[in-house]
């Protein structure tokens, strides 16, 4: 608005009406699109803004009097005189307000004077009094002349009124006055010099370009007003100045922040000598922080680059050569540094690797002792120990290369202490680690057997002889578990057909209500309907009391046969 771009000003108030149409500040942007749409000549828009800001807020002493200069602007002068007395109730002491109510009362008298004036030449016209023509033009006339001097007389009160603050070097408050006498006699006889004062104005206040323009304003008001020309070279020598001041300011300032990164370079580069790294990389940021793009700028992020790479973050030490090449890339020391840094990388790598390589290596040796310590106490019999020793290899490497091993291990263990379910997890963990291990198969048979899956031993144990097929103990507990199916099938057949022949009253031959069931033998169980009759091996005696030399767990299932366990395998001295 200051710089006269009225319809820019309009289209920003606009947007910011959008955005905010009903918000805290909303009745300022409805009064100030008021005042550029008056600035544009469209009273009837501003009249609108105005009444919208005081519908926001009421008591806005700027929309009342804006509103007043639209109605005076659009010849409303009644509705102008009532605004400004809305806006002086609000502030009793705005000078400006009364001035442009008396102003606004002035032109309403007048309007009204002529307005009776009309009425009464149209009454002696009707008694055929008419005045001659001449009579009305002396009387427009005057009312002209005396607006236009009332109008200058006005405008010459506030440019004096600025002058008042000039003197006391209050110029932005000058710069209001002097405002408004241009706004109110803007092409009047003495606007020439409103403009010039104005400049003068802007000038103190170091606004040059605004000063110029209107020094142009009032030469082309009054192309002889040697004044304005004079303050128009002096204006534009001003802001000459004042653009080598400012470039020079710009320059010192620059220096000045070069200076103070380089002290912090400086810095850094001491604490290198010394070794303190995480120090200087401190200094090397703060000089980068500092001057991110300077002249020397390559060199703090080479320096910082150098710092990453003895603290040995190569990656932040590469992107900082790089840094350092993006600003200048003939720096060739941070190409070399470059090439270090990723020879560093690939070292470090190969380091970490065969670190890794080597802690694999131990923790396999270590989980085999843990493994070959159980194997010992599997030996002596010790079963609890031997469970510890497996369970300590298999926390130190769950999915080793001998992982499997451990898994069924430790299977081997749960069986001799008749945890078989215990053993069969075991069992199925050694299988998912290794499919091909036919010992996690065998026990895991074993387990199943025990646990009175019969159809899951033999399945388990036939898979053990398709990679072992002379495993002796697979051999025979795949017979015994297929003899106890077939029992286990006989006698829920013979249940079945026992409730459907509604048969079981009386026992045959037991006596006492229980089922009499046959053994391969033909001898009777001791009717313990539910339970297996001893299996027989291979030459009809029942199966020893120990297998392989271990005894049966003392809490076997009743009925079923011991463990057989697979002895020591001498050869890989690791399995059991």
């Amino acid at each position: 608005m200051q710089k006269k771009q009225f319809s820019q000003a309009l289209e920003l108030y606009t947007k910011a009406l959008k955005i905010s149409p009903a918000g805290p500040n909303s009745h300022v942007y409805y009064s100030n699109r008021s005042a550029a749409h008056l600035s544009l000549g469209d009273a009837e828009s501003s009249i609108l803004d105005s009444r919208l800001a005081l519908t926001i807020r009421p008591d806005y002493t700027k929309a009342h009097s804006r509103l007043g200069l639209a109605h005076y602007a659009s010849g409303r002068y009644e509705e102008a005189v009532e605004s400004y007395e809305a806006a002086m109730d609000l502030e009793p002491d705005n000078e400006w307000v009364k001035r442009q109510y008396e102003k606004a009362r002035k032109m309403l008298v007048k309007v009204q004077e002529e307005e009776e004036e009309k009425k009464v030449l149209a009454e002696d016209k009707e008694g055929g009094d008419w005045p001659s023509p001449f009579a009305k033009t002396t009387i427009d006339g005057e009312a002209k002349r005396l607006e236009d001097e009332d109008i200058i007389r006005q405008a010459d009160e506030y440019k004096d009124s600025g002058n008042a603050f000039m003197k006391n070097k209050q110029f932005e408050e000058a710069l209001d006055q002097y405002n408004l006498a241009i706004d109110t006699s803007a092409d009047g006889p003495n606007s020439h010099i409103y403009y010039f004062n104005r400049a003068a104005a802007y000038r103190y206040l170091k606004q040059y370009s605004e000063a110029a323009d209107d020094c142009l304003s009032s030469l082309e008001l009054n192309d002889s007003y040697e004044k304005a020309r004079t303050l128009l070279v002096k204006i534009t020598d001003d802001e000459k100045k004042r653009l080598a001041e400012e470039k020079e300011s710009k320059r010192k300032e620059a220096e000045d922040i070069i200076r103070q990164a380089d002290e912090y370079k400086d810095s850094g580069n001491a604490f290198m000598k010394n070794k303190k790294f995480e120090e200087a990389l401190d200094q090397y940021n703060l000089a980068i922080e500092t001057s991110a793009d300077g002249p020397n700028s390559h060199i703090y992020y080479f320096n910082r680059a150098a710092a990453y790479r003895y603290l040995k973050q190569y990656s932040e030490a590469a992107d900082d050569c790089l840094s350092s090449l993006d600003l200048n890339d003939s720096y060739d020391k941070a190409r070399t540094l470059l090439v270090k840094i990723r020879d560093d990388e690939k070292k470090v790598l190969a380091e970490d690797k065969e670190a890794k390589r080597r802690e694999a290596e131990d923790i396999i040796r270590q989980a085999d002792e843990y493994k070959d310590s159980g194997n010992a106490f599997m030996k002596d019999k010790n079963f609890e120990e031997a469970l510890y020793e497996y369970n300590l290899a298999i926390e130190i490497s769950a999915d080793g290369p001998n992982s499997h091993i451990y898994y069924s291990n430790r299977a081997a263990a749960y069986c001799y202490l008749g945890q078989y379910s215990e053993a069969a997890d075991d069992c199925l963990s050694s299988i998912e680690l290794n499919d091909s291990y036919e010992k996690a198969f065998s026990r895991y048979g074993l387990s199943l057997y025990f646990l009175g899956d019969y159809e899951g031993s033999i399945d388990a144990y036939r898979k053990s002889l398709e990679l072992a097929p002379d495993n002796k103990a697979s051999l025979s507990y795949l017979a015994k578990a297929k003899a106890r199916l077939a029992v286990q099938q006989e006698n829920e057949m013979q249940d079945d057909m026992a409730n459907k022949l509604n048969l079981g009253q009386e026992g045959l031959g037991a006596g006492n209500g229980e089922e009499f069931v046959q053994d391969e033998n033909g001898e009777g169980c001791g009717g313990e309907s539910n339970e297996l009759s001893q299996s027989r091996d291979d030459e009809g005696e029942g199966v020893e009391a120990s297998y392989y030399g271990f005894s049966p767990p003392a809490q076997g299932l009743k009925g079923f046969d011991p463990p057989a366990f697979d002895p020591f395998d001498s050869d890989e001295g690791d399995e059991i």
